[in-house]
């Protein structure tokens, strides 16, 4: 019962202290768009999104009563680890748009404890190319968290995806969903 008031569409009036649902589905579904950006035009705020829903998708995660609540399976769930990815531009900082924390400020906006975390549970090689981009261009030092049967694993499976699909592609991007377009030459 307490999963299904997590997901359902709810109201929080704090006034007279109802809630009457998480409406974390709601959100997911109205507010993000196709190419897993939430309601923000800031890529900083953006961020915010996939971090502040990953506490409960990690307590889910593999969840064995249908599909609805192992948030990793959820489409546009999946989509927001990938959001950011087009908005890198030179391998070196996300587009400034928006209220992005500086003017012409030159940084990668999110934490990659939300990529590795998405990697972890959806194996997607275009995060393990972002991941090795952001850490450097090596494995060296990347890891899962502390509760993980086996921590050190996440560098021998970057390695492979690096190995066997190459480095994040330079390529020209479209979001339409988002509003974005970049021209890349393909050369790095």
């Amino acid at each position: 019962e307490m999963l299904a008031w997590i997901m359902q569409t709810g109201v929080d009036n704090y006034r007279n202290g109802t809630n009457t649902g998480g409406d974390v589905f709601t959100q997911l579904v109205d507010n993000v768009d196709r190419n897993g950006m939430g309601n923000e035009a800031s890529p900083n705020y953006n961020a915010m999104w996939p971090a502040n829903i990953l506490p409960i998708a990690e307590i889910l995660a593999g969840y064995e009563n249908g599909w609805a609540y192992d948030l990793f399976q959820h489409p546009k769930f999946i989509e927001m680890f990938t959001a950011h990815i087009p908005l890198v531009l030179a391998e070196t900082h996300h587009a400034q748009i928006g209220d992005s924390g500086s003017t012409a400020g030159m940084k990668l906006v999110d934490g990659m404890d939300t990529y590795i975390s998405g990697f972890k549970h959806l194996k997607d090689p275009k995060l393990a190319q972002y991941i090795y981009l952001r850490n450097g261009k090596t494995t060296d030092g990347l890891r899962y968290g502390i509760f993980d049967r086996d921590p050190e694993r996440l560098a021998d499976e970057i390695e492979q995806i690096i190995e066997e699909y190459g480095e994040l592609p330079n390529d020209s991007e479209m979001l339409t969903g988002y509003g974005f377009a970049v021209l890349r030459d393909g050369e790095k």
